[in-house]
């Protein structure tokens, strides 16, 4: 979900990946090590674009068995790059150039007087003593944005208008069901690349919530069953 909110919300044209109980031999369903592929429509790949080939990558991993880094997302582009990790510190590293251009720049999200966040800037990472020569507390935990919707989710359902939640547009939750949906394909659609080891196109009905067609009854989910 966060590729597609870099990329302008768009949905993932095709998937492929790898992924299993490599570890953990306890019989457990989950798997322990994920690797997958996503094919992204670039900016020229629009109605009208310049080039329908354009495409922007995306690989995602999730290591159970080394903790060397923490989670967050790495945007590679052609004139940089952005770290984000753990939903708190931004590192930025521009393309090679003269001193003043391609120098590191690393962002913290820290807590100021009120709790209002306060954005420290330098060449290299700092520590809370920025925080703290601005008057604030010392680093605190980051803002969480799936306990936020939680939040806003039970605020809808305690003052929104239960007689038709859907109609009341002034409690409708940050993430609704549509944004779900989306997720939940992006999700269930590699779980079934990883399982037939297959590059899998997505099917645009998927994310349609009218639709009754989903990853699992498609003719891809189902060749191997045959």
């Amino acid at each position: 979900d966060a590729c597609s909110i870099f990329l302008g919300k768009k949905h993932p044209l095709a998937v492929s990946g790898i992924g299993g109980t490599f570890f953990y031999t306890d019989g457990r369903e989950v798997d322990d090590h994920v690797f997958v592929t996503f094919e992204f429509p670039g900016k020229d790949d629009t109605p009208g674009g310049k080039d329908k080939g354009d495409r922007v990558i995306v690989t995602y991993s999730s290591i159970n068995t080394n903790a060397f880094e923490s989670y967050g997302e790495c945007v590679m582009g052609s004139r940089g790059t952005m770290i984000v990790e753990a939903e708190k510190e931004i590192l930025l590293y521009k393309e090679a150039g003269n001193a003043a251009t391609s120098r590191t720049t690393s962002i913290i999200v820290e807590r100021g007087a009120g709790g209002r966040p306060v954005i420290e800037a330098s060449p290299s990472t700092a520590g809370p003593s920025a925080a703290s020569s601005l008057g604030g507390l010392p680093t605190a935990d980051p803002s969480r944005g799936y306990r936020e919707e939680l939040e806003h989710f039970a605020f809808c359902v305690r003052h929104g208008d239960a007689s038709d939640y859907h109609a009341d547009k002034d409690h409708q939750p940050r993430c609704r069901g549509e944004v779900a949906l989306a997720d939940a394909v992006m999700a269930l659609t590699s779980n079934i690349a990883m399982r037939q080891k297959r590059r899998i196109e997505f099917d645009p009905r998927w994310f349609d919530d009218q639709s009754p067609e989903v990853p699992e009854d498609s003719e891809h989910a189902i060749a191997r069953r045959s």
